[in-house]
């Protein structure tokens, strides 16, 4: 006898194709476009460094190209409030929060330094 447990039924039906109103070719290209929509979302520069910013390297970028933490906050999309918690170390955050903050400070021509580069880590302008 085959024990089926009730938890993985819908997994189950779902990769059988017991979808109702769906065609296959619609259930494969939601779950490509799902896949594809992930890939972009990686900060690929980050996980290729295998670092990311800190709080000290937020405020040294932001001081590097001149810019108060309401430029910095806006060109990133966050909230002030986000960032002076994160830049005081007060609070952890999230990934996704880090991400478009350090892209931001690429954008304006910031790179970030991994420790080990001739000292700790740090930041510098991009040349040019």
């Amino acid at each position: 006898m085959i024990f089926f447990n009730i938890r993985i039924a819908p997994l189950w039906a779902f990769f059988c194709g017991v979808i109702a109103a769906k065609e296959a070719w619609q259930i494969r290209l939601f779950l490509v476009n799902k896949f594809f929509i992930g890939l972009a979302r990686i900060n690929w520069i980050s996980y290729f460094e295998g670092m990311e910013m800190t709080p000290d390297q937020c405020r040294a970028a932001r001081a590097l190209i001149k810019w108060n933490q309401q430029r910095l906050a806006e060109a990133a999309g966050i909230g002030i409030a986000t960032l002076t918690l994160f830049e005081n170390g007060a609070t952890a955050a999230r990934p996704a929060t880090v991400e478009v903050l350090e892209r931001a400070l690429r954008d304006a021509g910031v790179i970030f330094l991994d420790e080990g580069e001739g000292g700790g880590a740090g930041v510098r302008l991009r040349k040019g």
